[in-house]
């Protein structure tokens, strides 16, 4: 998948955060800082296939999964000693992602030439609370779509090569072969035989 297009369409539909919406480097880089502001943080999460449904080709279903990810001030404060605040703001964070996944097609997520088929359209998988402490709540919002793969979207037919392929003949003993000149550079696009050898043979042949 194409996680840059699932911030991009994050930032564009909502204005979660002002638009403070990132991705792995990101989220990689807040790991080890402090964060200023809130912000979101658009991860891949799994890449799960189902066992393929034929025995001579390819057949399977794909499930990809994706988070985003949210650090919300959980600043306990004299007005919220208890951060309820912040994970109260999580019900409206949470109607902004559905206004930006839900139903997106997710033929969009991938490159213009691949030819993976689209099983479903996105769709919401679960949340779940990963950290609190004083500074943030952070939590992670979880969606989900299926892709098929067949024979044809996975080998590439290769056409062109057989024309590469060449032949030269050479008639006579392996004692004549011994006289014979060698060519070097052998045409590369070529179905008939080397007929200069063939003549050097009857010649040689002949003299004899």
């Amino acid at each position: 998948m194409r996680l840059g297009e699932l911030v991009i369409r994050l930032r564009e539909t909502t204005q979660l955060f002002q638009g403070r919406v990132g991705g792995v480097a990101e989220y990689a880089i807040a790991q080890d800082n402090t964060l200023n502001n809130e912000m979101a943080f658009v991860l891949p999460v799994t890449d799960v296939a189902d066992e393929n449904k034929n025995d001579t080709s390819i057949q399977q279903t794909i499930t990809e999964q994706f988070a985003v990810i949210v650090a919300i001030k959980n600043d306990t404060n004299f007005k919220d000693k208890t951060g309820f605040a912040a994970y109260n703001r999580l019900h409206e964070i949470r109607k902004d992602m559905f206004r930006a996944y839900l139903g997106y097609d997710t033929g969009l997520l991938f490159e213009e030439d691949d030819e993976n088929t689209t099983e479903t359209l996105i769709y919401y998988r679960g949340g779940q609370l990963l950290d609190i402490d004083r500074g943030y709540l952070w939590y992670q919002f979880t969606f989900e779509y299926k892709i098929g793969i067949t024979t044809q979207t996975v080998f590439e037919p290769v056409l062109g090569y057989l024309d590469l392929i060449y032949a030269q003949y050479v008639l006579g003993s392996s004692e004549d072969n011994a006289n014979l000149p060698v060519t070097e550079d052998l045409p590369v696009e070529s179905f008939a035989p080397d007929m200069e050898q063939m003549i050097d043979l009857q010649q040689l042949r002949e003299e004899s």
